[in-house]
């Protein structure tokens, strides 16, 4: 029986562009996504992969995060496993052990607890084995920490960063059981490191081999040399991976679509691929999933100097990490721009279907946004739905709900209308379109009677899971009021809205904030994750925070949202973050643990980051 206790460590600065590089500065050679380790000799590991090097001997672990080619700072951690005990009774460590190589695996023998080390491109996995059951009492497992960096508490985890937050972090830990079941452990910053405690019963209990688990990890999604921006993700519950999609400028009217799958138990890179290089211009990408079929189907608009501009989707098939050719879905001679997509999380591919809502010029005094639903191998089903309104109001940018709640998708988006009064300020609009093309709506989502001076954009939708006879879903949008941008969260059962507040109200913040850009996804039970922009003056670089709100008597959408729990900055202090989204693995069927995946652009760089938590 072997019990195994990990933590994940990663470079938490996100890496800065290479575009930049300065020879007389040091940087690693272009290996995103690669690593290589050697055994120097019989008790000395060496390791250099894209995001960080380090050295496994006798004095322990060494880490040292790669923090860009034009960064000169070196910062180091140096780990070792100091102590062991079961109760108050101590466990033998052997502190000089050396380190031996083994797929892929850096190793420490120190006795009944070895110390292990997974490796990866981006992470280091700390593992800790313990050979049998150590006996009476509580697990606990100090590790010494030898660094310069200043340790702080940060998300559901700890880290150790400079004045300017570069540095390293650790994930917060579970334990994980044979059955892949989920039990969060206590692990705190003490003096001098970090202790992980296993409670007693838990290791009575336990199924073996029992694994403790990281809940946060740092991905760079795209930190390369190329201008990356608009990134969107998807989960798939068959193959358990995230793709993640964006926007590559390859030059003045030409932008181009990756993606990068990976895998969602270790964040490994599992593929990269193309979505568009051709001389065309794609923009704005966006990516939804089917659960049945196991496919993501990726929608852009395409520009041409020869013709209108035009919504087209291409299939990316994780299963075999491929992707299918590109097909046309908007039709007609009229522009088509802006589009956005929702999928299904259902198990039956006779009712699977995709929703791809986008603006359409009609005359010079109207757009409309309109929804077209594709079945899985691409094809149209039925006829077009004005989601709109169909009258004479300017009508653009909307979002789609990443799935459908059994009955049909939630669209939002942003009306430039005029009345008896004159014309008035961006406001938000929302609508239904169900599984039969039928639209409930348009309704009036932000149009108060007090803001018809103040914008509000950027809007985005989910929904919940129905339960009764209406939908149930959310709209978060950005309210500039005076130029102070808020994010404002409205509920809605049906048509009716039953909730309004701001997300700055929701986690009681104090601080006067900018605050815009909001992602919303369903995170599980009768709560919303929520990603948006955050910064504390206008034109300062703003961050990118994540929290969950949790709705109030939700049972009957009484209307109330309660205070935020796991507010959490995600992106590093110093970079200017925008465009945020934020993706749910539980929206596609999955059960268990509520895992999400935001990303975001970073301003200046250009560069496409990400972080995934895992909810316990």
């Amino acid at each position: 029986m072997k019990i195994q206790v990990c933590t994940i460590l990663h470079a938490a600065f996100a890496l800065a562009s290479l575009a930049s590089a300065d020879a007389t500065k040091p940087s690693f050679p272009d290996m995103q996504g690669q690593l290589v380790a050697d055994q120097l000799d019989a008790r000395t590991v060496a390791v250099i992969a894209a995001r960080y090097t380090a050295n496994f001997d006798e004095q322990g672990a060494r880490f040292a995060p790669f923090l860009g080619a034009t960064n000169s700072k070196q910062h180091e951690l140096r780990m070792r496993l100091a102590s062991a005990t079961i109760g108050e009774q101590a466990i033998e460590v052997v502190r000089d052990a050396g380190a031996t190589l083994v797929a892929g695996k850096a190793s420490f023998e120190r006795g009944l607890v070895d110390e292990v080390y997974e490796l990866s491109a981006d992470t280091i996995e700390q593992t800790f084995v313990v050979e049998k059951h150590p006996g009476a009492g509580d697990l606990r497992l100090r590790v010494d920490i030898d660094t310069q960096l200043e340790p702080r508490v940060e998300g559901a985890g700890y880290a150790f960063r400079d004045a300017d937050g570069e540095g390293a972090s650790f994930g917060a830990a579970a334990v994980r059981n044979a059955d892949g079941s989920l039990t969060s452990v206590p692990s705190r910053l003490v003096e001098g490191g970090v202790e992980i405690i296993v409670p007693q019963g838990l290791l009575d209990a336990a199924s073996y081999p029992l694994v403790i688990d990281p809940v946060v990890s740092a991905l760079a999604i795209d930190n390369g040399a190329s201008i990356a921006t608009e990134a969107d993700a998807a989960y798939d519950l068959s193959t358990n991976t995230w793709t993640v999609v964006y926007q590559v400028q390859a030059g003045a009217g030409n932008g181009d679509v990756y993606c990068r799958i990976y895998n969602a138990s270790t964040m490994a890179l599992r593929a990269s691929r193309i979505i568009d290089a051709s001389l065309e211009d794609w923009t704005n990408p966006k990516i939804a999933n089917s659960r049945a079929g196991s496919r993501n189907l990726v929608v852009a608009t395409r520009d041409s100097a020869f013709a209108a501009a035009a919504i087209v989707g291409r299939f990316v098939y994780p299963v075999n990490n491929d992707v299918g050719p590109v097909g046309l879905i908007s039709t007609g001679s009229m522009d088509c721009y802006n589009a956005d997509i929702g999928g299904s999380s259902g198990t039956s591919s006779a009712g699977a279907q995709f929703c791809v809502a986008y603006s359409r010029s009609f005359s010079e005094f109207r757009v409309d946004v309109v929804a077209k639903r594709l079945s899985l191998n691409g094809t149209a089903v039925g006829a077009e739905s004005v989601v709109s309104g169909g009258t004479e109001q300017f009508n653009e940018r909307p979002a789609v709900s990443n799935v459908h709640d059994g009955s049909g998708w939630a669209i939002a988006f942003e009306r430039m209308g005029w009345d008896a009064s004159g014309p008035f300020c961006n406001q938000v609009w929302g609508s239904q379109v169900s599984l039969a093309g039928a639209v409930l709506g348009p309704v009036a989502v932000s149009m108060l009677a007090a803001d018809r001076a103040n914008d509000h954009d950027t809007a985005s939708v989910c929904v919940l899971p129905r339960v009764g006879p209406n939908m149930r879903w959310f709209v978060g949008y950005t309210r500039r009021v005076a130029s102070n941008p808020d994010v404002e969260l409205v509920s809605l059962d049906g048509l009716a809205i039953r909730a309004r507040s701001s997300a700055h109200a929701v986690r009681a913040a104090s601080a006067a904030l900018f605050e815009a850009q909001p992602s919303l996804a369903f995170a599980g039970g009768s709560s919303i994750a929520l990603a948006f922009t955050s910064t504390t003056a206008a034109g300062v670089g703003a961050r990118i925070i994540y929290m969950r709100v949790p709705i109030v008597t939700f049972g009957i959408l009484a209307g109330s949202f309660g205070t935020a729990n796991n507010t959490t900055y995600v992106s590093p202090l110093g970079e200017a973050c925008v465009q945020p989204t934020v993706a749910s693995r539980l929206e596609n069927g999955a059960t268990g643990n509520a895992d999400f995946l935001v990303a975001w652009t970073v301003q200046g760089l250009l560069d496409i980051r990400g972080v995934l938590f895992r909810a316990l």
